[in-house]
Order: C-alpha cells, then structure tokens, then sequence
C-alpha cells in the first residue's frame, strides 16, 4: 500500500515485485536515478525475529541485489527499509516522510556509495545492529518520520 501511495505522490518505480535482472529476488519496489538504483522494502511487522527473515538471510539478499546492481552498471546503490510495526493501515506522515527522503537521495547522488537507510525502526533493532556490526555497508542510518 505504501509503494502505491507513493506512486500517487508522483514517484515512479522502475520494477515493482519484480526480478531484478538477473537475480531471483523481488525488491517491493526500484527507482533507478542516473547511475543510483534505490530499493525499496516495506518491511511488515519490522521482519520481526519469528519471521521467516533472519539476519544472514536479510543480508545477503542485500549483498546479492548489490552486487547485480553493480554488474548493470550502477554505482550508488541505497536500500530504503520501510518499518511499518503494527500498522493496518497505510500512515500519511509516514509516506509523507518517504516520499520527501526518496527525493533527497534522488537530488543527492553519491558514486561507489552503498546505503541501507531504516525509516521508523528501533534504533536497537536486530537487523539495524547487524547492518552496522557487519560492516556490509558505506553507511547506515536511521530515521524517524513523526
């Protein structure tokens, strides 16, 4: 749903839950912006320990997705994980907040750059923790939308 009010906002996906390229994985949703590939994931329920996504896991669907990023020729690659806890429903600051970050990244390229960027996650989250400590990452950064 949010991916869809996204689009309503005006961004456009280049693939949404599709294979991307060469790989067998669907990323929710990829906007490709001169020579940056950002994937987006909604994260249900914040990929919560008793899901069927475990870190290694996680992390090296990350890595594989880069890597075919970086074999088609892209050179900043940024995940944007969308934690959405509980929520039923579709938050309009969240989106809001989405929406205003994804056109940042978009006017802010950064070559050889690879980005995770957690938007309403726990600070101390397992999957924020591992990101860090695994040092997969050029960066990675946390952020609140309310």
């Amino acid at each position: 749903m949010i991916i869809y009010e996204l689009e309503r906002m005006g961004h456009e996906f280049d693939m949404l839950n599709k294979v991307f390229f060469g790989v067998r994985l669907f990323p929710d949703g990829v906007i490709i912006h001169c020579e940056s590939v950002i994937f987006v994931e909604i994260d249900e329920r914040y990929h919560s320990c008793r899901s069927s996504y475990p870190i290694k896991r996680e992390l090296g669907r990350m890595n594989t997705l880069r890597k075919e990023a970086v074999v088609q020729g892209y050179t900043q690659v940024i995940f944007v994980r969308i934690g959405t806890g509980n929520q039923r429903k579709v938050v309009e600051s969240q989106v809001e907040f989405v929406s205003k970050h994804l056109h940042e990244l978009k006017s802010n390229v950064q070559p050889n750059r690879y980005s995770v960027h957690y938007i309403d996650y726990p600070d101390d989250h397992h999957h924020v923790i591992a990101s860090k400590d695994k040092q997969h990452f050029d960066e990675v950064k946390v952020f609140t939308s309310n």
